[in-house]
């Protein structure tokens, strides 16, 4: 994550870890924020005479399940992290995360495969069909199951497609094949290239954001 951040011209200006059985976090976040040690001339509130903390970053990347999520936010809330853009994985997509800490994940911003909820008429089109079939909404696994089937369907059903070896060429040609899981394309190495769907907390639902 660290050099991802770099190559794209960002700064990381700090990292705590914490064990994975740990359900308190305020010392990984007053270090965070420069309020663990005792550090002289560091700036105080004038009413109070307590440290201020330093925030000194503009994001915060929280590569954690929703379960500890829920429990982090609401400690960075308490020592004044304001105004930062709150980072998660897919994980993040998930109800449960917006239940237990509501108050605190507003505007959290998460990325994942699939958007059941997306404006994209190929993804209403496949959630309708698929409701209507099993009724009940489809996950990632079946949507990235279906692309996967769509794209080779499409490629077997060309008549010069009759080896694997012609199909392995065929789908390392592929570019920008429009899914339900968004564009899918391939490199010379065969490696998928996918652009997530980039999504925000809002109320209590997640909404899309767009390009």
């Amino acid at each position: 994550f660290w050099d991802e951040v770099m190559a794209n011209g960002g700064r990381v200006v700090g990292v705590e870890s914490y064990d994975i059985s740990q359900t308190d976090f305020t010392d990984p976040v007053k270090k965070l924020v420069g309020l663990y040690y005792d550090v002289p001339g560091i700036k105080r509130d004038p009413e109070t005479d307590e440290p201020e903390p330093v925030i000194d970053f503009d994001a915060v990347f929280i590569p954690d399940a929703p379960k500890k999520a829920a429990l982090i936010m609401p400690q960075l809330a308490y020592y004044d992290v304001e105004n930062v853009h709150v980072f998660g994985t897919n994980l993040w997509h998930s109800q449960k995360l917006i239940e237990t800490a509501e108050r605190y994940v507003q505007g959290a911003i998460m990325i994942d495969g699939f958007f059941a909820e997306s404006e994209s008429k190929e993804v209403k089109d496949f959630v309708r069909i698929f409701e209507e079939t099993y009724g009940e909404k489809p996950g990632f696994i079946e949507a990235v199951s279906y692309d996967t089937a769509m794209i080779l369907f499409k490629l077997i059903s060309r008549p010069e497609i009759s080896s694997r070896s012609a199909l392995m060429f065929e789908m390392k040609k592929l570019k920008n094949y429009k899914g339900v899981t968004g564009l899918t394309s391939f490199d010379e190495a065969g490696d998928v290239q996918k652009r997530f769907y980039l999504l925000r907390i809002k109320g209590e639902e997640f909404v899309q954001i767009e390009d």
